[in-house]
C-alpha cells in the first residue's frame, strides 16, 4: 500500500520552541501547509525556513522536513 501521508516537524512561536510532529498529505507544498496552519494570517509577516534554509513557498514537503516560522515583528513590542 502506498503511503499517502508524510511526517514533518513544525516549529513556531506559538509552541514555545517545541517542534511539533505533523502528518501531511504527500505532495503538500510549503504554502499549502502554512495556509492550513496560519488560518488566514498573512504569511508575509513571518520569516519562513525549511531545513534551516530560506524557503520557496512552492517547495513540496518531504518526510522529516523541519519548517520554522518566525514572526518578523513581535505584537505589542515597544
Amino acid at each position: 500500500c502506498m503511503e499517502t501521508e508524510i511526517a514533518v516537524r513544525f516549529l513556531n512561536h506559538f509552541g514555545g520552541g517545541f517542534a511539533e510532529k505533523i502528518l501531511v498529505q504527500k505532495g503538500t507544498t510549503l504554502a499549502g501547509f502554512l495556509a492550513s496552519k496560519l488560518s488566514g494570517e498573512d504569511v508575509s509577516s513571518y520569516k519562513i525556513r525549511l531545513n534551516r534554509e530560506p524557503a520557496d513557498p512552492k517547495e513540496v514537503l518531504k518526510e522529516g522536513d523541519l519548517i520554522v516560522l518566525v514572526p518578523l515583528k513581535q505584537e505589542g513590542a515597544a
